[in-house]
């Protein structure tokens, strides 16, 4: 018996051979693709923030992390806070092309199941995708009025 992946389940459901999306780096794709496979109707998704340079990041620790080095903590400061890099995009900006990539054709899937996504978080990027309405306060109460 051959063990499918996450990737392999969610095409069979459309109908398709090749995977959905790449391997994902982020748990947040197989969540989305895991609440597709459970037939959810409505999806809400919260906590992808993923800023697209320094100044945007949110450190919760300015302090030494442990293990690293003084060079270390200044490059990691200057990073943050002086002008020549806050404009610079992150290192792991490659892998966020790939995720939004593999987002939004995770969406598609969803869009063609007739199933919902609404993201519930002001800031994050995938506000902007197709298929994914964002719900505000205002909006989600709205929503579960007329359920």
């Amino acid at each position: 018996m051959h063990d499918q992946s996450i990737q392999e389940m969610l095409n069979k459901t459309i109908g398709k051979n090749s995977p959905a999306y790449s391997e994902g780096d982020s748990v947040a794709l197989h969540a989305l693709a895991l609440a597709i496979l459970l037939q959810a109707k409505h999806i809400y998704v919260v906590g992808i923030e993923m800023p697209l340079v320094y100044k945007d990041y949110r450190y919760y620790r300015d302090l030494k992390i442990f293990g690293e080095t003084f060079s270390q903590l200044v490059k990691r400061v200057l990073k943050r806070y002086h002008p020549k890099y806050k404009n610079k995009t992150p290192a792991q900006s490659h892998n966020q092309k790939q995720f939004f990539q593999d987002f939004q054709k995770i969406v598609e899937v969803a869009t063609t199941l007739d199933i919902k996504v609404y993201s519930l978080s002001p800031s994050s990027p995938i506000n902007f995708m197709n298929g994914v309405e964002f719900l505000d306060e205002d909006s989600h109460l709205r929503f579960k009025l007329q359920e």
